[in-house]
């Protein structure tokens, strides 16, 4: 019987393992840049930065070479003046790297919280010029 359960055990482990990390952003597409589309989630002012989940419905590479992996949901940080609002529809260009942060002992544990908040990557909007125009409202906050 006491095998049994430890068996349990590990295939319970291991589905929660495999769970957390099918939706991470892989280490091997950190830096490359995607089109999300999705619905804003919260918001975080700080200064001159906004920090907001997004829920993202759509993904694409911008990299041909590259696919798209499933993301749930994304925490980004957007470094400009924008009018952002929960519930809204965006879509726009980030550039992308796994959820990790530090973990110093006895401090704040930033990627236990993220994958708490089932974040699966981070992002930084990327401020790109296309056809004379350097940001639209519900089409992107750059590119």
């Amino acid at each position: 019987m006491g095998g049994g359960l430890c068996l349990l055990v590990a295939a319970w482990c291991a589905l929660v393992l495999a769970a957390d990390r099918a939706g991470r952003l892989p280490e091997a597409l950190a830096g490359q840049e995607f089109r999300l589309q999705g619905v804003v989630e919260n918001l975080e002012r700080d200064g001159r930065r906004t920090r907001f989940a997004l829920h993202v419905t759509r993904c694409e590479a911008l990299a041909r070479d590259i696919a798209c992996p499933p993301l749930g949901r994304v925490r980004l940080s957007w470094y400009a003046d924008n009018a952002l609002a929960v519930g809204e529809r965006w879509a726009l260009t980030a550039r992308l790297r796994p959820p990790m942060g530090f973990a110093n002992p006895d401090t704040f544990d930033y990627a236990a919280w993220l994958r708490r908040e089932h974040i699966h990557a981070l992002a930084m909007c990327v401020r790109r010029r296309r056809r004379g125009v350097w940001r639209q409202r519900h089409s992107r906050c750059a590119g």
